[in-house]
């Protein structure tokens, strides 16, 4: 996540992600966890996943995942949200995913634009799988 030093520079009509915290009172390390909502619809009744194109389906369906997982010995399972936070978006899409922050509600408000991808978004899955593809 990017501080926006100067929000008149973008070239395109940003789009800031409505987010929230979940708070977990009984967690040992992360006790708020920011959750983002790219449905959320706009003024114009759109969110972000709505003008966001999705790419092709890249991952199986979860059935035909499950059976294979009963056939072998050893298998193992991953964080995907976790994932996520290893890709890089390219410079120009990152003022699609700007959101407002403060520390305390004693901070002035200031705008970020988030610089990974991000779970929730539509194309986050295959933006994932391409990745790894393309590194293996």
């Amino acid at each position: 996540m990017e501080r926006v030093t100067d929000p008149a520079e973008c070239d395109i009509t940003p789009y800031y992600i409505p987010h929230h915290c979940v708070v977990k009172k009984n967690a040992t390390t992360t006790k708020c966890r920011v959750v983002f909502d790219a449905s959320c619809k706009t003024t114009s009744g759109r969110s972000l996943n709505d003008n966001l194109l999705i790419g092709q389906k890249l991952h199986q369906d979860v059935p035909e995942v499950l059976l294979r997982f009963r056939r072998n010995k050893i298998v193992f399972t991953a964080d995907i949200k976790m994932m996520y936070r290893y890709i890089n978006l390219r410079l120009q899409d990152r003022d699609f995913q700007r959101i407002l922050w403060r520390n305390s509600i004693s901070d002035p408000i200031e705008e970020y634009r988030l610089c990974t991808v991000t779970f929730g978004v539509a194309s986050s899955p295959f933006l994932a799988l391409r990745t790894l593809r393309s590194l293996g």
